[in-house]
């Protein structure tokens, strides 16, 4: 188990046969790596460069005044036997630590074994990471820029992999099977990922533009409904799955996944919402300014679109134009469009609010 404070500390415990509690003090006493361990302390996540500790001027106590705070945590992730952690290393820069069982590389270094304790994967230097997951014996890490990469799904899922008839039980990470061996395994799987849910043997991808991407074992269809196919190496989009919708969250487990869509009048209800508040007349000339902007992009859209569920949106757009008329038709004409056509979006924007 892998625990995340709100203070940023990670505290770990069960079984350490792996080293996937990353306890410095197992490597030196044997009874502390067999056998179910309790929580002991937070797992201590090594700087990787200067950048990686923010210095702060302490007032007394361990280390001086002038001692290096280390970054805290973002976020933890537990696999079948190894761990992960994302560390604040500032500058808007996301780190990922790994550590345990490295014996198909998914910890992201060569040489299989074990991490005994939390280590970088090379290759993410250039790259901030904004997300990091385990799945079963692989590792999946969003960076900010939108790649999805996964680290793992070497020489072990490879022997195994022959098989794919095993039972409900086998413990081989199947995520990877069929992706080429070696240890150390760094593949790009897609681009403008937002978010990952994940199982021991499956992963659904969430993207910017809201769609579904499943990959992994598929006995259950857990990963990609209505195939065939009982494992997928690469992510496959589930476009017509969820009629169209918009999806705003993923999560997997086991056998199953489930996802949270919105629908067209959800969305609509919301924007409605954001343009309502940000149009609403206060004294401050910010705020103001604010509302006539908003105001003269919803009088321009009015020309070219309609759209139903907005006429209080349109009725407020209505009275900011009556209030600050003279500032609306100078970013009219600012934006290079024909004072005539100002009053043709008037008149479009009153029957859009007339029309409920």
């Amino acid at each position: 188990m892998v625990l995340l404070t709100s203070g940023g500390a990670v505290w770990t415990w069960g079984y350490n046969e792996s080293s996937c509690l990353g306890w410095p003090a197992a490597m030196v006493h044997a009874s502390l790596r067999h056998g179910f361990q309790k929580p002991r302390c937070p797992v201590v996540l090594p700087q990787v460069c200067a950048s990686s500790c923010v210095l702060k001027r302490r007032r007394g106590g361990v280390g001086g005044k002038n001692a290096p705070v280390c970054s805290q945590a973002l976020c933890v992730a537990a696999g079948a036997a190894h761990s992960a952690a994302l560390v604040d290393a500032g500058g808007g820069r996301g780190v990922p630590y790994l550590w345990g069982d490295n014996s198909c590389g998914q910890c992201g270094v060569g040489g299989g074994g074990c991490l005994p304790l939390p280590m970088p994967p090379p290759g993410f230097e250039a790259e901030s990471v904004s997300l990091v997951r385990c799945v079963g014996g692989t590792s999946v890490l969003v960076c900010h820029s939108g790649r999805c990469y996964l680290l793992g799904g070497g020489a072990r899922v490879e022997a195994a992999s022959s098989s794919e008839e095993e039972g409900d039980g086998a413990r081989v990470p199947r995520l990877a099977g069929g992706l080429p061996s070696g240890l150390g395994l760094r593949r790009l799987l897609a681009e403008r990922v937002r978010d990952v849910a994940a199982s021991e043997d499956h992963a659904i991808l969430l993207d910017t533009f809201g769609r579904a991407h499943g990959l992994g074992y598929n006995r259950y269809g857990q990963s990609a409904p209505g195939c065939g196919r009982l494992r997928l190496s690469a992510p496959r989009l589930l476009g017509a799955t969820f009629g169209g919708e918009r999806l705003l969250q993923v999560a997997a487990g086991g056998g199953a996944s489930a996802v949270l869509s919105v629908g067209g009048d959800s969305l609509r209800a919301r924007c409605a919402a954001v343009l309502l508040s940000a149009m609403r007349p206060e004294e401050d000339a910010d705020v103001a300014d604010v509302a006539t902007g908003v105001c003269v992009q919803l009088l321009r859209w009015s020309l070219v679109c309609t759209a139903p569920g907005l006429s209080a949106v349109a009725a407020q757009c209505l009275l900011v134009a009556g209030h600050q008329g003279e500032q609306v038709a100078a970013e009219w004409a600012a934006a290079g469009l024909p004072p005539p056509l100002l009053l043709d979006a008037v008149r479009a924007v009153e029957a859009m609010r007339d029309a409920e």
